[in-house]
């Protein structure tokens, strides 16, 4: 269920899909959303044929997992305006090699993220090529790159696609499949 009102964005997570369970609400500026691109209603099920990019042999790529309306504008614009507020490795682009649907959700916040996130925070993901930027690898799973804050890196040519997840299910772009 949605409900819509000033700037407010209501609606009730299934529990089992998501991780959440309840009531969610989201607030956010007089700033328009952007429009999902016309390619992203596609959707991975098992009838669909091709796998995604980072399935194919020898090819490497990392993902930026942020909320949905952020990844849509990442990946419209093919840029990304690096956060004021630094993160645990300063300011800068901070992805991972941890593929989207490969693992729980709670493993994925707690892997990406120091402070303690909802599961918003990775319903959206940017597919980006593995040697798109002098990236660092400050864990495991996570890689950086320093930049400073305020600064858009431009990702034209290096971003592949993205997705966003829909009640379970994730949607793609049409590059993930090219």
């Amino acid at each position: 269920m949605l409900q819509l009102s000033r700037g407010w964005l209501r609606y009730h997570t299934p529990g089992n899909e998501t991780g959440g369970s309840g009531l969610c609400t989201i607030y956010w500026s007089d700033c328009p959303l952007p429009t999902l691109p016309q390619d992203m209603k596609q959707t991975i099920t098992g009838r669909r044929s091709g796998r995604p990019c980072w399935d194919r042999p020898g090819e490497h790529f990392l993902f930026h997992y942020s909320q949905t309306d952020l990844a849509d504008a990442i990946f419209e614009e093919q840029r990304f305006l690096v956060p004021k507020r630094p993160g645990s490795q300063g300011c800068g682009l901070y992805t991972t090699n941890i593929k989207p649907g490969s693992r729980p959700d709670d493993f994925l916040l707690k892997t990406l993220f120091v402070l303690g996130r909802d599961v918003l925070a990775i319903e959206g993901v940017v597919v980006l090529t593995h040697d798109s930027f002098p990236f660092r690898r400050v864990a495991a799973h996570s890689f950086f790159h320093a930049a400073r804050g305020g600064t858009t890196l431009d990702l034209g040519g290096v971003l592949v696609g993205s997705g966003r997840r829909d009640r379970g299910t994730w949607r793609w772009t049409a590059g993930v499949f090219s």
